[in-house]
């Protein structure tokens, strides 16, 4: 499914959750279209560091919880370091498909 569509059936069933659209297509029109479907900003040009950060400023001024860590249990992800941090403190560097889905399940 499109991720608009998914983030149009989010906005419909009332899933405050903040959006950046990060994308190649820079057309005003998709722009538009991406603004339309419930995107908090679009952007066709940040980079992937910049994204997270973005993401992270963009949750704390809607009120949600956007520290540099997240942490589920006793495993910790340092998002700035894009590693894990175990109970006893030692740090494992994952690889960006790693992190992601860590940081999903958390």
């Amino acid at each position: 499914m499109p991720g608009l569509e998914v983030l149009q059936r989010w906005r419909d069933a009332g899933n405050p959750v903040p959006v950046i659209v990060l994308t190649a297509r820079d057309a005003w029109h998709e722009r538009v279209t991406g603004f339309k479907a419930g995107a908090d900003d679009y952007s066709a040009s940040l980079p992937r560091r910049g994204a997270d950060r973005a993401h992270r400023a963009l949750l704390r001024r809607r009120g949600g919880q956007a520290g540099p860590s997240v942490a589920s249990g006793d495993l910790r992800l340092d998002e700035d370091r894009q590693e894990a941090v175990l109970p006893g403190g030692e740090a494992v560097p994952l690889t960006g498909t790693e992190f992601r889905l860590l940081r999903a399940s958390c």
